[in-house]
């Protein structure tokens, strides 16, 4: 009896953490290539299985990236200059960047021990943290994976008026942690 017990409570276990390890919003994809040189690509990228399943969702301003799980990565074109990169788990996460035409730049979502679930700091990676290929070394373990534009709209907008805030949370010089990733970090 005992044994049947705990086979019980190992499925259970094992059916909800499996459960939460994708993203029904998320969709896997074929890696987009560089950008083309009048755009800049940021790529959002969460390489360990250390909180498996906890689900992060990127914002650039208003504009809804998708949700970043363990083992994935997220690619985004857009324009150059200046742009305010969230994430959200148990926090908001946030990063200035200046982003050069014709560049990739590369943030790594980490997740934190939290109280009701995992914390989340998004971080830059600097281009003297790794040569260009370790990243494609590193993307190679990692799956590609894009919002599925169906579903973002009505996703995003469950969130909105939260990203709002935080927003202004940022504007208003309120007490958060804001990482920069600069023009040179661009490889």
């Amino acid at each position: 009896m005992r044994h049947t017990i705990q086979q019980i409570l190992l499925s259970f276990i094992v059916l909800v953490v499996l459960s939460g390890c994708g993203s029904s919003l998320m969709t896997q994809v074929p890696t987009i290539p560089g950008p083309n040189t009048d755009e800049a690509m940021v790529t959002i990228l969460w390489p360990s299985y250390f909180g498996g399943p906890t689900k992060i969702s990127v914002w650039d301003g208003e504009n809804f990236l998708g949700i970043s799980t363990a083992r994935t990565y997220i690619q985004y074109r857009t324009k150059p200059g200046r742009h305010l990169f969230l994430a959200r788990a148990e926090n908001w996460s946030y990063v200035e960047a200046d982003l050069q035409p014709g560049k990739n730049y590369y943030l790594v979502s980490r997740p934190l021990l939290g109280v009701l679930k995992c914390r989340v700091s998004l971080c830059p990676v600097r281009q003297t943290d790794y040569k260009v290929d370790q990243i494609n070394t590193l993307l190679k373990d990692l799956t590609p994976v894009q919002v599925i534009p169906e579903k973002a709209a009505r996703y995003a907008n469950t969130l909105i008026d939260q990203v709002k805030e935080a927003i202004k949370a940022y504007e208003n010089g309120e007490d958060v942690r804001v990482l920069v990733l600069t023009p040179e970090d661009g490889i």
